[in-house]
């Protein structure tokens, strides 16, 4: 039995909304684990240019609120981003050999296969959740992608 995103996500609706605390399931070639009493993972992708990131020790207190300075807003470019839901290796087609699912000036609808992120050996479509144009892809095919990281830019 091999499990989607869409499936897993709906796991884990369903166990968050029942009375069950944990959940475990292996097979040969995956194991997912949740667990509602366990400490959220903070994303480590941080979106911003380098010199914007503040370091631990000149970090805001958790009640202070964060100052984005103004020339990183800047540096974000207009339009909607697709990110990446999880760690793992971008493919932008879906098999080796074959073309991109899209590249830039692709006409793209919400649901859309935009690329595929591999994780534990598992295949993830990523699809897009905007409707528009890709105006700019950020990843690079074969590489890895972090929890949150911008893959494309669609306008």
């Amino acid at each position: 039995m091999e499990l989607e995103m869409k499936q897993i996500r709906e796991l884990v609706h369903l166990i968050d909304s029942s009375s069950i605390a944990k959940l475990s399931i292996v097979t040969e070639k995956y194991e997912i684990k949740i667990d509602k009493n366990a400490a959220k993972p903070e994303p480590k992708y941080v979106p911003y240019p380098a010199e914007a990131v503040q370091t631990a020790q000149t970090a805001p207190a958790p009640d202070e609120p964060i100052t984005i300075l103004p020339e990183t807003r800047a540096a974000q470019k207009a339009g909607n981003y697709i990110t990446s839901p999880v760690v793992g290796t971008f493919y932008a087609s879906p098999a080796p050999g074959k073309p991109p699912l899209v590249s830039v000036g692709s006409k793209v609808k919400k649901g859309d296969a935009v690329c595929i992120i591999e994780t534990m050996k598992v295949m993830n479509e990523i699809q897009s959740q905007f409707d528009g144009e890709i105006a700019e892809i950020l990843a690079q095919n074969d590489k890895l992608v972090e929890f949150g990281q911008q893959l494309f830019r669609v306008v």
